[in-house]
């Protein structure tokens, strides 16, 4: 990630930027897989779905903050050639970060236990996570079963989730991607703090669910959220059409977007949730890694589907997102068990043959 986001700021042209963009990318898609994982193996129930949320998404809405900070510090300095250089070669820093503390972090538990079979090291990561001695009888479990026919048990909810994440990132990837042209149909030439103010209402969405998801659950905040993205496009496309909208309507109809989707699936499904507690230890990474698919497929949806079918200055592209929202609340009220305040093991039912 960090040598693909440095080589961007020496990039010739569109091939080598692609490029230098491919090599990032690769090491994003494997982070996408690991670092979820990594936090729900460490994670006890009660507060497994909040640290997913706010160690993964939340960070992520983090840099996204940091990003649109650094666009309005920059864009005054440089010259348009210098600036998107900048811009992009930045992303090079926090990599960096990782690796240094990456290199400090623990392996997981049940990788050790049930992967590994280090039963050594196993007991000595448990002592330091837990700080106190574990038993090794019910701890150290194993699941008999082989890959192929965890597969074919696990598939259907591998495939659900990789669903709902593709479905969530199409809005919530148009409204990024798009928010210029967003900016403009609404009168507004400052989209660097539109996205701003949006993301004050994004990090408000993630308090909700962190103070209410042991309560309510995940499943519950997750058909609220997508129906509530779902109910502010489709009154922005209204207003759109009847040339009712206006800054004001606008930005808060976007940022209600932005809150809703936070409040639900961007706080469970485009954190990996589902792929690492609906998977058991075994296919864990595998299950994960479906799941990122499903996320990718829908960014890849939103960034040439999206703009060949519908303009972003037309009310129907708005429409077309509030029925894809909708369509993830009725997917999620139907066939996603709710994983609140339970093991993983549990979650998963990995033990239940």
């Amino acid at each position: 990630m960090s040598i693909g986001a440095g080589l961007q700021f020496i990039a010739q042209s569109l091939v080598e930027l692609a490029i230098f963009r491919f090599m990032m990318g690769i090491g994003l898609g494997a982070d996408y897989v690991l670092s979820p994982m990594m936090i729900a193996e460490h994670s006890n129930a009660r507060d497994r779905g909040r640290l997913l949320a706010i160690g993964f998404g939340g960070f992520w809405v983090l840099g996204a903050l940091v990003a649109s900070f650094l666009a309005l510090m920059l864009k005054g300095f440089l010259n348009s050639d210098l600036y998107w250089r900048v811009m992009l070669a930045s992303g090079a820093i926090p990599p960096l970060i990782v690796i240094y503390l990456r290199r400090r972090f623990p392996e997981t538990p049940r990788y050790l236990a049930r992967i590994a079979g280090d039963v050594k090291e196993f007991l000595k990561v448990a002592r330091q996570v837990l700080k106190a001695d574990v038993g090794t009888d019910i701890t150290l479990r194993t699941d008999g079963r082989g890959y192929g026919e965890l597969l074919r048990s696990y598939i259907p909810y591998m495939l659900l989730g990789a669903s709902l994440w593709y479905l969530f990132d199409i809005p919530a990837y148009g409204q990024g991607f798009f928010i210029t042209y967003i900016a403009n149909n609404i009168g507004y030439n400052n989209p660097a703090l539109m996205n701003i103010i949006s993301i004050g209402f994004t990090y408000l969405g993630a308090l909700i669910f962190w103070l209410t998801q042991p309560r309510l659950g995940s499943k519950v905040l997750q058909a609220v959220g997508f129906g509530g993205m779902a109910a502010s496009f489709f009154v922005f496309a209204y207003l759109m059409h009847a040339s009712l909208i206006g800054v004001i309507s606008g930005i808060l109809l976007f940022s209600l977007a932005k809150f809703f989707g936070q409040v639900g699936p961007g706080s469970v499904v485009a954190v990996g949730a589902h792929g690492v507690e609906l998977s058991p230890t075994k296919v864990r990474g595998i299950g994960q890694a479906i799941n990122v698919l499903g996320g990718r497929l829908g960014v890849l949806t939103t960034t040439f589907v999206l703009p060949a079918l519908l303009a972003a200055d037309s009310p129907y592209a708005y429409v077309f997102l509030g029925a894809v929202s909708l369509i993830g609340a009725v997917l999620t009220m139907l066939f996603v068990p709710e994983t609140a305040n339970k093991g993983l093991e549990d979650a998963s039912m990995e033990f239940i043959h």
